[in-house]
């Protein structure tokens, strides 16, 4: 799905970010028995900070969730000061009570925002995971991270790539825009030396249309752009749905993780 005439690239002109922190909060307590993907690409973001960051440093996590990658870093990393954003304050009750029980000798500060439009505390490292995407712009996510940092500090982002919810998109023509890796190397281009770049492809299977909806609404993704589904429209979804069904017999959904590694100049 391309973005609208007249739209740079990286822009999601449709979120509405009420929407974004009431749907997440909804999903506050069935998230982690559900998000198995972004469970698997925190722990994998996490693995590629560990020779990056060093101990005692202090952190920015942009779009926190529930604290997959934050205990996993404060635990790792023993980082002095570490910083959870979210925009929902579910989610970021969830995050501070595990990241409690993960690392008690860790100064953790609680920023409930958009972080979009927030003002950023100087850090040694911004991390994010599974939530850069619901930005309007990521160009706006990289300045601000390289606006917060401080020279030699690591930005480390996992989000998602242009193949991600490809079925969702293909059958329904809505979704976000995704930003490619090229626009991700043209944004860091002159603040940061890009020190890793990589993509993934995860395909879930489910044995009907409900439980694959279930599952997305269980990770915080209930809402597509421009509304809810009319009857007619669910109708013709479903039947595409059925015509992907794979040999095993279930239906896939693809995810399509990008990863950015990248120190400021």
């Amino acid at each position: 799905m391309q973005p609208p005439a007249g739209k740079a690239p990286g822009i999601n002109p449709m979120n509405d970010k009420a929407l974004i922190e009431h749907q997440f909060g909804a999903a506050s307590a069935t998230y982690d028995s559900n998000a198995v993907v972004q469970a698997d690409i925190a722990a994998r973001l996490a693995a590629m900070l560990e020779s990056r960051l060093a101990r005692r440093a202090t952190v920015l996590e942009v779009g926190c969730g529930t604290g997959l990658l934050s205990a996993a870093l404060i635990v790792s990393r023993q980082p002095a000061r570490y910083y959870l954003n979210d925009i929902s304050a579910a989610m970021l009750d969830v995050a501070v009570a595990k990241c409690r029980a993960a690392g008690a000798g860790c100064d953790m500060v609680a920023l409930k925002a958009d972080a979009e439009h927030a003002p950023w505390p100087e850090a040694d490292a911004v991390v994010s995971a599974s939530a850069v995407q619901w930005f309007d712009s990521g160009r706006t996510f990289v300045s601000k991270a390289a606006g917060s940092l401080r020279r030699g500090g690591i930005m480390a982002v996992a989000t998602f790539g242009p193949d991600n919810y490809r079925e969702i998109r293909t059958l329904t023509g809505r979704g976000l825009h995704y930003p490619t890796p090229d626009d991700w190397r043209a944004w860091t281009d002159s603040l940061f030396d890009l020190e890793e770049l990589d993509t993934q492809r995860v395909t879930l299977g489910f044995g009907t249309v409900r439980q694959m909806m279930r599952h997305m609404r269980a990770t915080g993704v209930n809402a597509l752009p421009a509304g809810p589904m009319g009857m007619t429209e669910a109708r013709r979804f479903a039947e595409g749905c059925e015509r992907l069904r794979r040999a095993d017999g279930t239906l896939p959904l693809t995810y399509n993780p990008l990863y950015i590694v990248a120190r400021r100049l």
